[in-house]
């Protein structure tokens, strides 16, 4: 029997990633996931299709060695959730011994060496969050579902997330007027899993079954739109003779109904005279002076338990 009934796969780049990867896990978390296979292409070259060490397939400047701030952050987000993440040193290289990406290799290398531990993986990217219109259990989807062995979901592009300027790029909600029927990621039955056609493209087992949910049920939303993408889309529609091209000025608020999970996270991020007072009956936020309290209460008296509050309370309300 699966050790874990869904799980995640990835393979991502740490000083490119590391500022969204906790709230990736908190997300992914919440809506069932049990554990994460984060491969960490430390030190990559690119590879066709996928940038080079310098600059990320997007056009965005990166470097591929972690930097000694961003593997401390590393290490204390897989310190925090240590029971539920696997780290995949994954640094496959060419004939001229440079690192590459290699995507493909690094599904057969899970299926191989972690497909038995799971009843159910998405290979995904850190950038795509799976979301349902219809707010269904993802997991009981997963148990209704019968025969079916692999989900193949819809993208709805949203702003790529290095435009994002607010602390959640889950909580940003521009994107296209449209889902769009291309680029497929999939959550796929391990057990049926045999190979790969492309990324985006599974092979399973003889008499297995692909479905495509309506994008209502479930789609991913991907934080990845820039104009870039622009040129990519027009092309592709124009392949396909679609008749519209999707407005790029839109707006989608349904990860709204996300935000209180992540009250926390962002709390913590926070300088003290912007986290709450941890006195649950309190309305205010920390003092910014230390001394009065601030590293946890808005005043000396809060943080005694007195009915009123003292004189050094600023008294800023977060209701």
């Amino acid at each position: 029997m699966a050790k874990y009934f869904l799980s995640f796969h990835t393979i991502f780049i740490v000083n490119e990633n590391i500022q969204w990867l906790e709230e990736f896990i908190i997300y992914y978390r919440y809506i069932g996931f049990e554990h994460f296979y984060l491969y960490n292409n430390e030190g990559s070259s690119g590879g066709v299709g996928y940038g080079t060490s310098t600059r990320s397939r997007r056009g965005y400047p990166i470097n591929t060695t972690t930097t000694k701030k961003n593997e401390l952050e590393l290490n204390r987000i897989l310190n925090t959730y240590k029971d539920y993440i696997t780290l995949i040193k994954w640094q496959p290289r060419n004939l001229q011994g440079e690192i590459e990406y290699k995507q493909v290799e690094a599904v057969y290398h899970f299926f191989k060496n972690y497909g038995n531990h799971s009843e159910w993986v998405a290979l995904m990217d850190l950038d795509e969050y799976i979301f349902s219109e219809k707010n269904i259990d993802l997991v009981q989807y997963l148990r209704s579902i019968g025969d079916v062995s692999c989900l193949q979901i819809n993208q709805k592009m949203f702003k790529e997330r290095r435009t994002i300027t607010s602390d959640l790029i889950s909580q940003d909600f521009g994107c296209l007027n449209a889902t769009i029927s291309w680029g497929f990621k999939n959550i796929v039955r391990c057990e049926h899993f045999n190979s790969l056609a492309s990324i985006h493209h599974i092979v399973l087992k003889e008499n297995c079954i692909t479905i495509t949910p309506d994008s209502k049920t479930l789609r991913f939303n991907h934080y990845v739109f820039n104009p870039g993408c622009i040129k990519q889309i027009k092309s592709v529609k124009e392949k396909l003779y679609l008749k519209y091209f999707p407005e790029i000025n839109g707006s989608d608020n349904g990860m709204l109904r996300y935000k209180h999970i992540f009250d926390d996270y962002i709390n913590v991020k926070k300088p003290l005279h912007e986290k709450k007072c941890i006195n649950a009956f309190c309305k205010f936020f920390r003092n910014s002076n230390i001394d009065n309290n601030g590293g946890t209460h808005c005043c000396i008296a809060c943080k005694k338990g007195k009915n009123a509050h003292g004189p050094y309370c600023e008294r800023k309300s977060y209701s």
